[in-house]
């Protein structure tokens, strides 16, 4: 039974506007300040694949124009950082538990080669330091 608040406590923001992909390439996703959560989610949701192989590729900074940003080592991952999304409807989902203020999602794309395909990636922020979370106009 659902009996607890869970819609003012997290964030849902795209990380990653849907995609059509057409080619094998890397697709960039949004920076997201994390300075008010502890805890983030990419959520990565596949639409009609034709072929390929979709990968999220998470990096995290700590300057806002991302000039320091790298990938996130597996430690500050939780959840597989090497899993595919290779069908349909796929749904993928992988946590950062980093130090650094920004962070972002992308998609890296492979073995495309009828060239269509959707996918997006949605972020859930989660914990906020600074409770309750009060919408921007």
């Amino acid at each position: 039974m659902a009996t607890k608040d869970l819609h003012n406590l997290i964030k849902i923001s795209v990380a990653l506007p849907l995609e059509e992909i057409v080619s094998n390439n890397f697709f960039n996703g949004i920076l997201f300040d994390t300075s008010f959560f502890e805890s983030i989610e990419f959520v990565v949701i596949g639409g009609t694949l034709t072929d390929g192989q979709y990968k999220l590729v998470i990096e995290d900074a700590n300057q806002s124009n991302f000039s320091d940003g790298a990938p996130v080592a597996s430690e500050f991952l939780i959840g597989d950082p090497n899993a595919l999304i290779t069908t349909s409807q796929g749904i993928l989902g992988l946590g950062y538990v980093g130090h650094k203020r920004f962070v972002v999602g992308s998609i890296l794309s492979t073995g495309v080669t009828l060239g269509i395909a959707s996918i997006g990636i949605r972020l859930i922020a989660d914990r906020v330091r600074h409770f309750p979370l009060v919408p921007t106009p």
